[in-house]
C-alpha cells in the first residue's frame, strides 16, 4: 500500500494508491454515493496503473501524531472504541466490510474542532480485522500512563479481551462504562468539563469528599467553586451575626425594655443556641479539612494502595497490567515513546553540560522577519507551533495559521522542520512544502508559517 499526500488550494488529501484494483468496485460506487458518518470523505481516480483514493483529512490530525510524547487517558480509550464499534453498525447497512478499515494510528484522524475519530475505508482491502484490533489495543497499552490507575486498568483489560480466541466487540464493549461510552464530542482541551455550569453539582460533591487537591492550580476550572464557598461561609456568618443581634432589637421595639428585663433568662437561651450552632459548624469544617488533607497524603502511597488495599483480585490485576506492559509491549520503548520517566529511572547524579562544554547551542529562535509577529523560543524539541491551546508547545494565534501547523525536530543529523497537515501551507527558503513533508532547517532559514515570516536563528 503507497501512501501520499496532497494540497489542493485549502483542501488536504491522504492519497492510498491500489495498485491491483484496475477497475471501479461496489465499494467504491457506495463510498461515493453516501457521506458515512466516522469515515473520511472518499473520492477516487483511475490511473493507467491502478486507481488512487482520496480521503480529505483538511483540520484533522493522525492519532499517532496526537500521541507523540503524550499519553492517552481513560476518557480518550472509551471515546475511540465506542466510536469503531458505531461505525461498524453502520458499515452493516451500506454492506462494507470490517475487514477494509484501516486501525493504523497513523490513520485514524481526530477533527480538531469537535474531537471525534475519522477512519478509512480501503475498499477491496483482506485485512484481519481482529489482528487489526488486537494490535491497535496493544499501541493504546502503550501509551497509557501506568501512573493513572483508571486508563492503566482499562487498557490492560482491553488489551487482555483481545488475546481471547474468537473474541468480538461485545466482550471489548462490556468493560466500557456505559454513562461514557457514547459519540458525543469532547470537551475541548483547555476548557474542563468540570468546570462548565451543567457541571457545578458534581465537582462540589467530589471536592467535599476530597477528590479534588486543595490547590487551585492543581484543578483548572477549580477557582470559581472555592470563589463560591467562600462567598457562601461570608454570607452564612453574616446572617448568624444578623439574626443574633437584630432579633434582640426587634423584640426590644415592639415590647419594651421591661419585657427583656423579666425575660431575660429567654434572651440567654436564644444567644447559647446560635453559638453552640457556629461552633458545630466550625468544628465541622476542621473535621472536613483534615479529612481532605489525609486524603491528600495518601496520595503518596503506593499507585494500587488506596483503591486496591484488601482487594487481591484489583491487586493481582493491576500487578499483571505492569508485567503484561514490560515483557509484551516493552516497558523501555514504551516509557521512551510517551515521554513518561519513572522515578526509579532518574538518576541524580546525572549533570546536564553547558552550552561551552558542548560547544554546541543549547537553544533556538524564530526570530519574526516584519516585527508584527512576537519571537517564537525553541527551547525544547520536538516543538509544535499552531493555535490549539493545549497541544502545541507555542501558540501562534492567526486566522491564517492551523491548529497544529509545524513540527521542529532535532537529530544526530540536525534540525528537521515538518508541515503538519497545515491548510494555508509552509515555506522554507522559499520552497513550499507538501502536505506533511519534511525539510532540513538550517541556522539563518527563512520560514513562513502561513503568511507569518521567521528566521530560524
Amino acid at each position: 500500500m503507497e501512501v501520499s499526500y496532497e494540497r489542493q488550494m485549502r483542501h488536504n488529501y491522504l492519497i492510498i494508491k491500489a495498485d491491483k484494483m484496475q477497475k471501479e468496485t461496489y465499494e467504491c460506487r457506495m463510498l461515493m454515493a453516501n457521506s458515512i458518518e466516522g469515515l473520511l470523505k472518499f473520492r477516487f481516480r483511475q490511473t493507467e496503473i491502478g486507481i488512487e483514493f482520496y480521503y480529505e483529512i483538511t483540520s484533522r490530525q493522525p492519532l499517532s501524531r496526537m500521541l507523540e510524547g503524550k499519553t492517552i487517558q481513560r476518557q480518550e480509550i472509551v471515546r475511540l472504541i465506542s466510536s469503531i464499534a458505531s461505525l461498524l453498525e453502520r458499515l452493516e447497512s451500506y454492506l462494507l466490510q470490517e475487514s477494509q478499515i484501516l486501525l493504523d494510528p497513523q490513520y485514524i484522524y481526530t477533527d480538531m474542532e469537535t474531537y471525534q475519530f475519522f477512519f478509512c475505508l480501503v475498499p477491496d482491502r483482506k485485512g484481519d480485522f481482529p489482528k487489526d484490533m488486537e494490535r491497535l489495543l496493544q499501541y493504546l497499552m502503550k501509551k497509557t500512563d501506568h501512573r493513572d490507575k483508571e486508563s492503566a486498568l482499562l487498557s490492560y483489560r482491553l488489551y487482555q479481551e483481545s488475546q481471547k480466541d474468537f473474541y468480538g466487540l461485545d466482550s471489548l464493549l462490556k468493560w466500557l462504562p456505559a454513562e461514557e461510552s457514547k459519540t458525543s464530542p469532547c470537551p475541548k482541551e483547555g476548557v474542563p468539563k468540570m468546570a462548565q455550569e451543567e457541571n457545578k453539582k458534581d465537582l462540589e460533591i467530589a471536592y467535599q469528599k476530597g477528590e479534588i487537591p486543595d490547590r487551585e492550580e492543581d484543578v483548572p476550572g477549580k477557582t470559581w467553586l472555592l470563589r463560591e464557598k467562600r462567598v457562601g461561609n461570608i454570607i452564612q456568618a453574616a446572617a448568624l451575626a444578623a439574626v443574633m443581634i437584630l432579633a434582640p432589637g426587634v423584640i426590644w421595639l415592639l415590647k419594651g425594655s421591661a419585657f427583656l428585663r423579666e425575660y431575660w433568662y429567654g434572651l440567654i437561651c436564644w444567644y447559647g443556641f446560635w453559638t453552640a450552632a457556629a461552633a458545630a459548624r466550625f468544628a465541622r469544617m476542621r473535621i472536613e479539612k483534615k479529612k481532605a488533607a489525609d486524603q491528600q497524603t495518601a496520595k503518596g502511597r503506593p499507585e494500587w494502595e488506596d483503591e486496591f488495599s484488601g482487594t487481591a483480585e484489583k491487586r493481582n490485576e493491576w500487578e499483571d497490567f505492569l508485567e503484561i506492559r514490560d515483557e509484551v509491549i516493552g516497558g523501555a520503548q514504551m516509557e521512551a515513546d510517551s515521554g513518561v520517566v519513572q522515578e526509579d529511572q532518574i538518576c541524580f547524579e546525572t549533570r546536564v553540560l553547558s552550552s561551552e562544554e558542548t560547544g554546541e547551542k543549547t537553544s533556538h529562535s524564530l526570530v519574526s522577519i516584519d516585527k508584527k509577529t512576537e519571537d517564537i523560543p525553541v527551547l525544547y524539541f520536538p516543538f509544535l507551533i499552531g493555535k490549539q491551546s493545549g497541544i502545541v508547545d507555542h501558540i501562534l494565534m492567526r486566522d491564517t495559521v492551523s491548529r497544529i501547523h509545524v513540527k521542529i525536530e532535532k537529530s544526530e543529523e540536525g534540525y528537521t522542520l515538518t508541515d503538519l497537515n497545515s491548510t494555508n501551507g509552509t515555506w522554507v527558503r522559499g520552497k513550499a512544502l507538501k502536505n506533511n513533508e519534511t525539510v532540513r532547517l538550517e541556522e539563518g532559514d527563512e520560514i513562513y508559517i502561513a503568511d507569518c515570516g521567521f528566521r530560524f536563528l
